[in-house]
């Protein structure tokens, strides 16, 4: 991609991985170093001037499955 200036990277992370949630620590810290590592590599391909690469980053909210149950954000329980 970087040589051909062309391209396209999805990112896949959570909203776990933008703020903190009672619970899931180690789930959000592994989240957010996914979104870290998308903001450096998008800031290396701005660098190198390589504009044919698009970057998409995709942050979920949490699902209704067992790995939230009991989570809580200020604003939500999860279920």
């Amino acid at each position: 991609m970087i040589s051909r200036d062309h391209g396209h990277i999805v990112t896949m992370s959570s909203a776990g991985g933008l703020f903190g949630v009672t619970g899931l620590g180690d789930y959000g810290a592994s989240k957010a170093a996914v979104v870290g590592f998308h903001e450096s590599l998008r800031a290396e391909l701005y660098a190198l001037n390589k504009s044919g690469v698009e970057m998409t980053l995709v942050c979920p909210f949490f699902i209704n499955t067992g790995m939230f149950a009991g989570c809580q954000t200020r604003s939500l329980q999860c279920l």
